[in-house]
């Protein structure tokens, strides 16, 4: 059928894949503005509403970040700080209120924070942002105590526009302590350190000491981020302050991100100062350090722990900051580079992001070579941008004024060739194997240091961001499987469109992992001698068109043998070293029915060197079957013998053989056949139309011999054929015991399409898998290869006959499955026989898929039941029929296992609804019946 009724059965996506492509798109949603929530998790909304299997793990991604008591759910950047913009304080009254009522009713049972929600178990990151207004947090803090976080729930904390009194501090205290194990991942983007006790006078340093004197030991703490700490303007007079004595949280990465030289010297002394020790980093393994308007030097108190490995540095201009203050004597940061393999010696790994527009920038890059002394520095990273505009007055550069921007950058570029040469030449470090450059405009490439013996050089050009997405690996397995449903989805467009191999070809151009999986369906099926890379239908028999005739001496044939003659040359597509031959597995064999063809392609076609048991199907279309066909096909198929799972014969002409060139029919089928060696792995046999050369045979040659060989044993066989008399003919062929050119005793499903003939034809077939088959299809359907109308007798034409005799053919059938057209005359025939399965005892479904299209009324179609003023009526007489069929059949089965018949009607041409509510109630009975389960799909 080239326009099938059943959609077909795609692979379900394993739950697995489904999470891995919904995290890489939470993963993509990052990139973007943190601060539009609705542009920034569209494509998750979106992945929500593919099904109910995608809602759940999609739900994880949407509400996985809230921020309170704002009630907004967004997304965290753990490493770059970004966050929500503080409103305009003319705009705090209005939105107080609303997010006090707002939170008022989400706390409520049935709200989204209350006990049941469905939403607050996805929560795992907590925004804290007050905008600095302490009476706020005092209004919201019943309401906050109030949303019933479960123990350990939370993965991450942000503290944000926050003012840490001593209310904030006890709520804080036990939220922290409640999550304690889970805690991943703290941000203290701006916090405000009052001073506490009675008096309310503290100084800043036991300020801030006291606040992370609240933090419980977090033993799971990976990442902390500090940006502002600041502290109101009191006295500083308290010296009774105790600090901490808690067990200190163990952060594994520190980010730092502080706006000037001030705020770096106060903020770390705070934080890192020995007396204090308001976290323990000597277990501290990496430190990212934005740079702004500060040196390295500040940062001497976290630089002098020995487990440091990894060191991230961004020179650049703030973000936050408008004037950039210039002092060449003091401002010298390749100073702090020349001391930092005293700070860290044990750095393996440093990436430097910086701004060749910056005046900072050329002194860190004239810094570069004192990193000579860092004895295990393994990867020397550096990412560059730059934006050529007008002239920048206030960056002066230290060999010269420049003409313009662009000369500025240009000059910062030849100071970093010189300076990475001069380190690759003078370092003693024998682990360094990479130094990485990306530049964010286009240049030219690096000079002499690339070219060092034994170090990799990688230089990447582009006006992308510096950093891009790192996003996970998507296993082969997976990236296998999704190519594999493409392939499938492939095959239900025309097999004759190379179009319908596109979404292929694009996977093919994904990846080199996804290259070679894509090429072995593009490449599986291969048609000779035509040299075309099609797809086959093995339960369909689609094929490609034979060409026209007049074509064949002039250029049809020449140009196939032409190019199978450059295929098979050395660095041919078929030659041995070829990398596409391979990748077929299925042969089709299309000589277009001239026998000459195939004597001039023969000399071709032995020269490709399949490898033995290479091939897993083959096809014969259009070819007859000389005497040198056969010495052909013969050690082909014996090279392949335990491989070949599938062989289809659309058209064949079995010609005379011997000398006397006068052969019976039989034999002539049964020397064809002959050929084929015992293939044990063979699972389906196709049979379609096969012809007898009727100018070179005679009668019956009663003195041949059957075959010796042992005969191949199909599990599945489909006929196709045209009419009752090739059924006949070609069945006494194939299947008589004396012949036996195919073991059918262990067939197990066969697959009838029907078009003028009826079920008695396949007698022989049916008799001899009489005790194997187990499933039957069959297709009564217009012959879409037969021009004339079909012939319609009453009297001798009732399929239900056939039908009456289906029990004792195959007692053990327990799947049919039935496609029919209803209108067609023979489908009214079949419906009046379904009663007759009663006697199936084991007969377990029986499905049925009927289809029709409404035109104009057809007079060449009688109906037995009355005349029909339009097709509508005709195809409603028959749905009415096939509902007091299947009532009588269920009503009288002997068999106790039929627990299932599916129904599927496909009507085209007519109104959906009103097809709809004729056949709903049409089989109101069938529903209304408990045993065995109906089911009815209208499309």
């Amino acid at each position: 059928m080239s326009d099938p009724l059943v959609a077909p059965s795609y692979p379900t996506l394993p739950q697995e894949l489904a999470d891995l492509i919904i995290d890489i798109v939470a993963l993509g949603s990052c990139d973007e503005s943190q601060y539009d929530s609705d542009n920034c998790l569209s494509d998750l909304k979106t992945c929500a509403l593919v099904s109910r299997g995608w809602r759940r793990q999609t739900a994880r991604h949407l509400f996985k970040c809230l921020t309170l008591p704002s009630l907004t759910f967004t997304k965290v950047d753990w490493f770059e700080g970004n966050r929500e913009p503080k409103p305009d304080p003319n705009q705090f009254p209005e939105l107080t209120t609303q997010a006090l009522t707002r939170l008022q009713q989400v706390v409520q049972p049935g709200g989204i924070l209350s006990q049941n929600s469905t939403i607050l178990p996805f929560v795992q990151e907590l925004t804290l942002d007050f905008w600095n207004l302490a009476d706020f947090f005092e209004a919201v803090r019943p309401l906050l105590e109030q949303v019933s976080f479960v123990p350990n729930q939370l993965q991450g904390i942000i503290f944000d526009h926050v003012i840490a009194t001593d209310s904030f501090l006890s709520y804080l205290s036990p939220l922290l302590l409640s999550n304690n194990d889970t805690i991943k991942q703290i941000s203290v983007l701006d916090v405000t350190m009052p001073s506490y006790g009675p008096a309310r006078r503290t100084w800043p340093r036991l300020r801030t000491a006291i606040f992370f004197n609240y933090f419980p030991p977090l033993p799971n703490l990976e990442h902390l981020f500090f940006r502002r700490i600041d502290s109101n303007n009191c006295p500083r007079t308290d010296s009774t302050a105790m600090a901490p004595l808690l067990p200190r949280p163990r952060p594994r990465i520190v980010t730092i991100d502080i706006g000037d030289k001030l705020s770096a010297a106060v903020q770390e002394r705070r934080l890192f100062h020995p007396g204090m020790v308001c976290f323990d980093l000597s277990g501290m393994e990496e430190l990212r350090l934005i740079h702004y308007n500060y040196s390295w030097d500040f940062h001497k108190p976290v630089l002098t722990l020995c487990t440091l490995r990894r060191l991230t540095v961004r020179v650049l201009q703030s973000q936050r900051i408008t004037k950039t203050f210039y002092s060449p004597d003091g401002d010298n940061i390749h100073r702090d580079v020349e001391d930092l393999p005293s700070y860290a010696p044990n750095l393996t790994h440093i990436q430097a992001y910086i701004e060749l527009d910056y005046h900072r920038a050329e002194q860190f890059v004239l810094g570069l070579p004192h990193l000579k002394a860092l004895r295990f520095l393994q990867v020397l990273e550096i990412q560059a941008k730059a934006e050529v505009t007008t002239p920048h007055p206030d960056s002066p550069v230290s060999s010269g004024h420049s003409s313009s921007s662009w000369d500025l950058i240009k000059t910062r570029l030849v100071s970093l060739d010189e300076s990475l040469d001069n380190l690759t030449q003078c370092t003693i470090s024998n682990t360094l194997g990479k130094i990485k450059n990306t530049v964010g405009r286009h240049m030219s490439a690096f000079g002499p240091y690339g070219s060092r013996q034994g170090l990799r050089h990688d230089m990447k050009i582009g006006s992308n961001p510096l950093v891009p997405p790192s996003y996970p690996t998507l296993p082969q397995e997976l990236c296998d499987l999704i190519i594999d449903i493409v392939a499938l989805g492939s095959c239900d467009e025309s097999h004759h469109d190379s179009n319908n191999l596109s979404d292929l070809k694009a996977c093919a151009l994904v990846s080199k992992r996804w290259r070679r999986q894509a090429a072995g369906y593009l490449f599986k099926s291969l048609t000779l001698p035509s040299l075309t890379f099609t797809k086959v239908d093995w339960f369909e028999g689609n094929r490609e068109p034979k060409p026209d005739s007049n074509r064949f001496p002039e250029l049809t044939t020449t140009q196939a043998l032409n190019q199978l003659q450059q295929a098979v040359q050395p660095g041919g597509i078929l030659s041995q070293q070829s990398n596409i031959l391979p990748f077929v597995q299925e042969l089709t064999l299309d000589f277009w029915s001239l026998a000459d063809f195939f004597e001039a392609a023969r000399p071709l076609l032995e020269q490709i060197p399949f490898v033995p048991n290479q091939l897993q199907g083959c096809v014969f279309d259009h070819v007859i079957t000389t005497n040198s066909f056969l010495s052909y096909l013969s050690p082909l198929l014996l090279n392949n013998n335990d491989s070949i799972k599938q062989i289809s014969i659309l058209e064949i002409i079995m010609s005379s053989h011997g000398s006397v060139q006068e052969t019976s029919s039989q034999n002539q089928t049964m020397m064809f056949f002959d050929c084929f060696p015992s293939l044990p792995n063979l699972e389906h046999l196709f049979f379609r139309d096969s012809e007898i050369d009727s100018d070179n045979h005679s009668g019956p040659d009663f003195t041949a011999t059957a075959p010796i060989l042992p005969r191949p044993r199909p599990r599945i066989v489909t006929l196709d054929i045209v009419d009752g008399f090739s059924a006949a003919v070609l069945e006494s062929f194939l299947f008589q015991r004396e012949l036996f050119c195919f073991d059918l005793t262990g067939i197990e499903e066969l697959r009838l399409i029907h078009h003028n003939y009826g079920w008695d034809c396949h007698e022989p077939v049916l008799t001899l898998c009489k005790t194997s088959l187990r499933r039957l299809t069959v297709r009564i359907l217009n012959n879409p290869r037969t021009l004339e109308n079909p012939f319609y007798f009453p009297e001798r034409d009732n399929i239900h006959r056939d039908i009456e005799n289906l029990p004792s053919l195959a007692p053990n059938l327990t799947y049919i499955q039935a496609y029919i057209e209803l209108d067609y005359h023979r489908a009214e025939q079949f419906i009046l026989g379904l009663p007759r399965l009663k006697a199936l005892c084991s007969l377990q479904v029986l499905e049925i898929q009927a289809k029709a299209e409404v035109t104009t009324p057809r007079s060449d179609f009688p109906v037995s039941s009355g005349d029909s003023s339009s097709s509508w009526d005709l195809i409603k007489t028959r749905l009415v029929s096939l509902d007091e069929s299947l009532d009588s059949l269920t009503q009288c089965t002997m068999s106790n296992t039929l627990g299932k018949i599916k129904v599927v009607v496909k009507v085209k041409g007519a109104s959906f609804w009103e097809a709809k509510s004729f056949v709903d109630s049409c089989f109101t009975r069938m529903k209304s019946k408990s045993s065995p389960t109906f089911i009815l799909s209208i499309i």
